[in-house]
């Protein structure tokens, strides 16, 4: 009996540990692709220039930015501590975060289930899809630093709220450690915004449904205000904002709410319906299968199905039409609405179908989680998503600034890919066979991609 008990308990262990077997070869993945980049251009020469000088202190240095350029302290405090380190600290730690994101996306939309495995997967693939020469644009170390490092920490430090709501204690040292990847992640503008508003929920989640306030989360809630303090109250970026105008776009300081606004639209709808976005389809595609699972009426088949042959139709036509006639001429510097656009019927007809295509997202959303707090997550997500993006029409660099602005958008875009497989049926061999070989043919493809092109930067 004993030896048959240790047996079965070994069989556990064993098959606990599997599941976080698709982590390790996405970390693998992730330093055989890291180890062809060389970052010796941009800003990393730049920062490296200055972290190596004579005499160089961290903490005066951090001071002058935050009084003269950026709000982002933890950032770069992190930034000059890896220019002056040896280039296969950044492969390695920048290869981690990634997996960590793989890793706490995973663990934030799903419970511990036999399909832990399957979803480990799915989500370790979908992440190596993603074009990384995204994050070159200012230099390799530089951009990936201000940009994939804060969404990782960030993530982290929103996994306190999936543990909270499943009742499962968070000891001293997670907290510690848990506050600490929260105070990187809000570092970040768009990232303080996305941490403070899910916080917030959360808090008036447990208020109006228990009349109680977890003290964690109100202490992680705390954290968020007052990072968001320390970014609004930075002088360094009233004054990076006034040379960013005069570099990227000197009309910005007479543009109107109005304007600003159109520009985060415009933005928007540019990146994720009038180019090609892998997550945003990957989303749609995954939502119209689950709804075509879950319901049997034509009627809700039909409506799961239009958002994603609407993508799929609108990037058949980029390949005929080119960008100089609509919808793709749509979005221009300035925004839509701009000059003659305002009195031309088809730019409504054009912004209203996108318009509702997201309306009807949401509406799908409903439906996939039947007014429960799975539809919620999603539409919450998706919202927050959008939003991310939509707030850099209040920025100069809407334009200059490219896809790295919406990286924390497809990102969100992916959390509600993988938080729908929940709902897989996954003993469904045949179904399953299918999803997994096409995010094999996906993440093969994506890995090989991503080696090849950033090798030859």
């Amino acid at each position: 009996m004993k030896n048959k008990k240790e047996k079965n308990n070994a069989k556990g262990v064993e098959k606990k540990s599997a599941v976080y077997v698709p982590f390790v070869v996405l970390f693998l993945v992730e330093l055989w692709i890291h180890k062809g980049i060389v970052p010796n251009f941009g800003d990393d020469l730049w920062f490296k220039e200055v972290a190596c000088s004579e005499g160089f202190s961290f903490l005066a240095w951090l001071h002058q930015r935050y009084m003269e350029w950026s709000s982002r302290t933890a950032i770069e405090l992190l930034l000059m501590i890896t220019v002056r380190a040896p280039l296969y600290f950044w492969r390695i730690v920048d290869s981690a975060l990634i997996t960590c994101v793989a890793i706490f996306l995973s663990k934030m939309a799903i419970q511990k289930t036999e399909d832990s495995i399957y979803i480990n997967t799915i989500t370790s693939m979908l992440v190596v899809t993603i074009t990384y020469t995204i994050l070159n644009s200012a230099g390799w170390i530089a951009t990936t630093v201000n940009y994939m490092w804060p969404l990782s920490f960030g993530i982290i430090g929103l996994y306190p709220l999936r543990k909270l709501l499943d009742y499962e204690k968070i000891n001293g040292f997670e907290m510690i450690f848990y506050s600490a990847c929260l105070l990187i992640g809000a570092n970040a503008e768009q990232m303080s915004v996305v941490i403070l508003t899910a916080y917030v929920i959360f808090d008036l989640y447990c208020w109006f449904s228990t009349k109680k306030i977890y003290k964690y989360a109100a202490i992680q809630t705390g954290l968020s205000v007052l990072s968001l303090i320390y970014i609004i109250l930075s002088p360094g970026n009233a004054i990076r904002k006034e040379k960013e105008i005069e570099a990227w776009f000197p009309v910005f300081a007479d543009m109107s709410l109005f304007n600003k606004v159109d520009l985060g639209i415009s933005a928007v709808i540019k990146e994720i319906f009038l180019q090609d976005n892998v997550f945003f389809f990957m989303m749609l595609f995954t939502l119209m299968v689950l709804i075509w699972q879950k319901y049997e009426k034509w009627q809700y088949r039909v409506l799961g199905a239009i958002p994603a042959f609407f993508l799929l139709s609108l990037s058949k036509m980029h390949g005929y039409r080119g960008d100089e006639r609509l919808p793709f001429s749509l979005v221009q510097e300035m925004g839509i609405f701009v000059g003659d656009r305002v009195y031309n019927y088809k730019t409504y007809i054009v912004v209203g179908s996108i318009i509702g295509m997201c309306c009807l997202i949401l509406i799908l959303f409903y439906l996939f989680g039947k007014n429960t707090w799975t539809t919620w997550i999603l539409i919450g997500t998706f919202v927050m998503g959008l939003a991310t993006k939509a707030v850099m029409g209040f920025s100069p660099t809407v334009w200059a600034s490219g896809y790295r602005a919406g990286w924390i958008m497809n990102f969100a875009f992916l959390f509600c890919t993988v938080f729908m497989l929940r709902e897989w049926d996954f003993k469904n061999k045949n179904a399953t066979c299918l999803l997994m070989g096409i995010t094999a043919v996906g993440g093969v493809s994506g890995m090989i991609i991503n080696y090849y092109s950033c090798m030859s930067i």
